[in-house]
This record gives C-alpha cells, structure tokens and sequence, in this order.
C-alpha cells in the first residue's frame, strides 16, 4: 500500500530534510570530542570551568605534572647558560658611591668604575654571547600559557598577614584575577594559608622548590631573585607583578586591555631617584644613553607581556644572577635602592624592544608633625590615566611657555589679567586629566597586624593620641576619588588580625613577624622598670586611703553608699590604667606575642578598637546630617 505525501511534505523533504540532518550529525561529532577548557583565567572563574586535576604536592590546580616538566626543564638548561656565561671579571667596585654624590642630574651620568680595556671587552663578549644564545632556537624557552592573565606575588613566612590584606584590598576592588604566590621552601610556606585562607580568594601558592629542588643557596645571597624566578614561572602570559606589601586602589584588570601595555607590552613606574648608571653599561650593548631612562624603577609593581618580552626577562633574570659581582655595580654604581629595580627598562633596551614608564613621579601619604612629613608608603599612578594626560599636555601647551612643560602654574605680577586667565583656566584643566592613584606601596610600616601598634608605629602622634596614618580625611577622599581607602584597609587589616588570632586559638601554627622591630634599650627598661614601681606605690596608697574613707564612714547609710562608690572607684580606674598600659604604642611585638598566646583577641580588640575610634565620625551619615542641621535618627 503506497501512501500519498500531500504536496507540501514533498517540498518540506526536498528542501529542509537534508539540512536538519547535516545540523544533528554536527553536533552528534561534536559532542564526541573533549572541548578543552578557555585559556583566558577570569573565564575559568565566571563560567565555573572544572580545574585540572591537583596533581599530590598540593600545587595550583592549573599547574599540573606536565607543566611542571616543562618549567624544571627550562630552568635546568637556562641555570647552565647563566654559569655558562658568567663574565670572567673580578668583581667591579665604584670609586665612590653615587649615593654620597651631592648631585646627581637627570641628564649626566657620573662614572664612577674604572675598567680596563681588558675588562670591558670580557664583560661585553660575555653579554653578547647570553643574547645571542637566548635569540637563537635552541635556547631555552618560558613555560606559560598563551593569552592567559593574573597576578602574581612572592612571600616570605614573617609576611604572610601582609599579604593577606594586600589580596584582601585586590578583591575589594571587584578584581577576579587569579593569584600565584610564589615560596621559597617549607619554611616559608604555610600550610593553613596556601590550604584554607589564598585558595577562598582564588589565590594560590606554588613552591619554587618544587623547581628548583636543593639548589637554592644562590636565593639566599640576592633576595631580589625571587621575584625574577616569579615572573619566569608564572603560569600566566601577561602579568601583573605586585610586592606582598602593595595596596591595589582600583581595579587593575583594565590595564591589561588598554594603552600603553596593549602598544609596548611592558609598562613600569618610577622611583624617587634619578639613574645613576655607568656610561660604561651603555658601550657593552652598544647602545646611545638614551634620555627617556633618566630616572630609576620601582619595582614593586611591574606589568609585562612574557610572549612579547620574554627576550626581556631572560637578559633581566642574567642582570641579577651576576648582579652583586658586575650588573648591579654597572646598572647603579652604589645608588639609593641598588638591585633589581635597575635591570629592568635597562634589559628591554639592550633587547631593542619597546616599554613605557609611568610619567607621572610617585607620591607620598603619610602624616605631618612639627613641619616634618612621616610618610608611611609610596603612591603609583594609573597609567591609562598617564598616556591620556601626556597626550593632553601635547595638544594643550603650558600657556606661559612655547615647550611644553609639567611644572606648577606660577602667577607672576608682570602677567596682564587676560594671561592670569588664560593660565587659570588651563590649570583647572590640567588637573582634571591628571592620572589617579592606582596602588599604595605601604612599606613603612608592613601591614602586619601587631607591627602597626608597635613602638613608634604611626598610629599615635608625638603626644600618643591615636590618628589616621594617611592624613586626613579631606585629603585622603580627595586623593581617591571620593573614597576612604585607609578606611578600607583598615577592615581588612582587623579582618586579617582576627583570623589570625582565631587560628591561634584554634591551635594553628601562624608565623610572627620578623624581631626586627626596635626594642627598648637599658635605660628604657630601668625608666619603665621605674614607672611600674611608682605606679604600684601610687595604686597601693589609693587602696589604704580607701580603706580609710570606709571606716570613718560606717554610720551613715548614705555616707557609707558615697564610700562604696569611691571604693570601687580606684579599682575601676586601676583596670583602666592597666589597659591602657598593655595597649600603648610602646608595647614591643615580644611581649605582645606572649600575651596573644596567653590572651586571644587583644592584637583583634586593639585594631577595632583603631578603627572605632579614629574613623567612628568621618564621612558617616550622621556626621552629614549634623552638618546639614538635621538630628540624625536612633
């Protein structure tokens, strides 16, 4: 029996039929294949992609066994070339320290090393034949993946608190970034914060033993090679490299994907000095002294593109493995800061590739006292920001010279009013297209919890009273854009305490800072010896008087209430005392130490307690309402 199809099924079995077939035998082979996973990290975050299996040393889910071959493999090979290539030269010795210089111009160099002719052509054969090796095929090559974005730190046992409040600051900007934090060894590596408190804020530590197996004596002579081994091993292609103790103000991810790193691929910023490097450096890779590198780096927070400036790196990681012996005395000659921070923009150039340095000079927060400015860390521009404005500065002259210029708009008497306008006007301008801060290199103190209520710590004035660290609240929204950030990393400080001080409690082994801290001296301790005892005396004739006041009084119900209250009054005043005692500024971190273990929650209690009262009023809504002649509601 033959069933007629009505004509529209006919035409429909022509036309569509043979299409929807196709679709569903592409997406039947498809689906038998194992789509790999988004090289981007921050995708692996939103879209929730399950991670590579750990591999048993506890390492970072995406550094699996295979990558881990890859990074000893190149690290075996590229160590040889670094010894390979040591300059066969005693090492080098500045006359005299540029450091001691009365002047040193961002224009002239001084020299300073005496090489001979033999020397020189040493050290320049040997530098060339380490770039030659790193450009041919055969050299060792970076392990990282492509296209891939994060962040990336280094750590010591005594800093981690720091840390965490740094990574806690990072988050609280809505950065998504993962987190590599490089330690070097067991004793520096925390079991409870790489298991439990980096992993909760996608952060994660990797142990460069784990690369470098025994071999690490040469760590302990330069301390700044961690942070080349951190960038060399970092899982990520572009990186942002942040010191333990660097506070993210804004949200760095924006960087990445934006001028200038998106044109150079390598974006630095500065330091307070100008470059003190010998003109001899300059002959070794045959380049002209260029002006643009008059000033040195900071390098707490370096931005790079390793498929792009991989070249760059590797003649870096050979600037600071020689670096005590040769590159360090070249690149510096006895300068302020001398070490990494010299090697940089200094490799990039040698290289012949491009970067950008931050125009805008750092600047300070901190306190005045007495006309002298306490600054506690370094402030770092956005420098989105910075190529914006220097593009500005270049359609927009100073009006009151033909050159371009960045300097402080002067009003003198000789200006007529249309001139005195014309400046205004451009002032005004200006400072709305200058770059915003970005990060806080908070380095004096650490912001390790007990460190920041030690002896001399900024948190009291010169009469003990406690005060804000960063000046005042007026100058510190203005700074940033409206918002309290010394507030914020606050929280996150006490947050930081209180963890820790739980995990004590608990039983968890927390590493203390280092004894660094400045201790009473002799005669500081004979003076506190001293006040004890007078106190004591003092306390002990209050209580005798108090007895006293009780007898005479017996008789007289209300007399005898009156003597009650003033009996338990110097008690009351005694528990004060005493707690005041054990939560002045001078208390030292030793003792304090003691006393945690002995007393949970008083490093907690002593940071809210900061908290509560310098910042209880400043910026609440209370505080507007007062000022805008409303009573606020209870």
């Amino acid at each position: 029996m033959v069933t007629l199809m009505p004509p529209f099924m006919r035409s429909f079995t022509r036309s569509y039929l043979p299409v929807l077939v196709t679709v569903v035998l592409i997406l039947l082979i498809c689906s038998s294949y194992r789509i790999a996973p988004p090289l981007h990290e921050t995708a692996d975050i939103v879209r929730g992609v399950r991670p590579q299996k750990p591999i048993s040393n506890g390492t970072v889910p995406y550094f699996d066994a295979e990558f881990i071959s890859r990074n000893q493999a190149f690290w075996h090979n590229f160590q040889e070339l670094l010894n390979a290539t040591k300059p066969p030269v005693k090492p080098l010795q500045p006359s005299q320290l540029a450091r001691k210089l009365p002047h040193v111009s961002a224009g002239d160099l001084p020299d300073l090393i005496d090489l001979s002719f033999t020397e020189f052509r040493t050290l320049k054969r040997a530098h060339e034949r380490f770039v030659n090796e790193i450009k041919s095929v055969s050299s060792p090559r970076l392990a990282y993946r492509p296209k891939s974005r994060g962040i990336v730190t280094t750590t010591g046992a005594a800093f981690q608190p720091v840390l965490l409040v740094s990574v806690r600051m990072l988050r609280r900007t809505g950065n998504k970034l993962p987190i590599e934090v490089f330690v070097n060894g067991d004793k520096e590596k925390d079991t409870h914060l790489c298991q439990v408190l980096l992993p909760a804020l996608n952060a994660h530590c990797f142990d460069l033993a784990t690369v470098l197996g025994q071999d690490t004596k040469f760590l302990e002579d330069n301390r700044y090679f961690n942070k080349i081994l951190a960038l060399l091993f970092s899982s990520f292609d572009d990186v942002l490299f942040l010191d333990s103790d660097n506070l993210a103000v804004k949200n760095p991810e924006p960087l990445f994907s934006s001028e200038p790193f998106r044109s150079h691929g390598f974006v630095t910023w500065p330091d307070f000095w100008n470059a003190t490097t010998s003109p001899c450096y300059y002959d070794i890779i045959d380049v002209p002294y260029n002006q643009s590198i008059r000033g040195t780096v900071e390098s707490g927070e370096l931005l790079v593109s390793k498929s792009r400036h991989e070249l760059t790196l590797l003649l870096t990681a050979y600037y600071n493995y020689h670096g005590h012996d040769h590159y360090y005395p070249l690149l510096s000659q006895g300068g302020h800061g001398e070490g990494d921070k010299d090697t940089f923009l200094q490799a990039a150039l040698a290289i012949g590739l491009s970067s950008y340095r931050v125009n805008k000079g750092l600047g300070m927060v901190g306190q005045w006292h007495d006309g002298n400015f306490r600054g506690v860390g370094m402030l770092q521009f956005d420098p989105i920001q910075d190529m914006k404005y220097q593009q500005w500065l270049s359609r927009n002259p100073h009006p009151t010279s033909s050159a371009m210029s960045t300097s402080a708009s002067v009003v003198t008497p000789k200006m007529s009013a249309q001139a005195e306008a014309e400046l205004y006007r451009w002032t005004v301008a200006s400072d709305k297209q200058k770059p915003h801060p970005m990060f806080v290199h908070h380095h004096l103190p650490k912001l390790h919890p007990s460190r920041m209520f030690s002896e001399g710590a900024p948190t009291r004035d010169n009469n003990g009273k406690l005060q804000r660290m960063w000046g005042s609240f007026k100058d510190t929204t203005n700074r940033f854009e409206g918002v309290d950030v010394e507030k914020n990393m606050w929280e996150e400080l006490c947050a930081v305490a209180c963890d820790i001080e739980d995990a004590k409690t608990a039983g968890l082994k927390i590493p203390d800072p280092p004894p660094n801290l400045p201790t009473p001296s002799g005669k500081d301790k004979e003076k506190e010896k001293k006040k004890k005892d007078k106190d004591k005396d003092k306390d002990d004739d209050d209580d005798d008087d108090d007895d006293d006041d009780d007898d005479d009084d017996d008789d007289d119900d209300k007399d005898k209430d009156k003597d009650e209250e003033k009996k338990k009054g110097p008690k009351e005043n005694r528990r004060a005392k005493l707690r005041r005692d054990n939560h002045s500024s001078g208390e030292r971190w030793e003792d304090l130490a003691e006393n945690v273990k002995s007393k949970p929650g008083r490093v907690c209690w002593r940071c809210r307690n900061y908290l509560k009262v310098v910042f209880r009023e400043e910026g609440s809504r209370g505080n507007f309402l007062k000022k805008n002649g409303r009573k606020p509601a209870r």
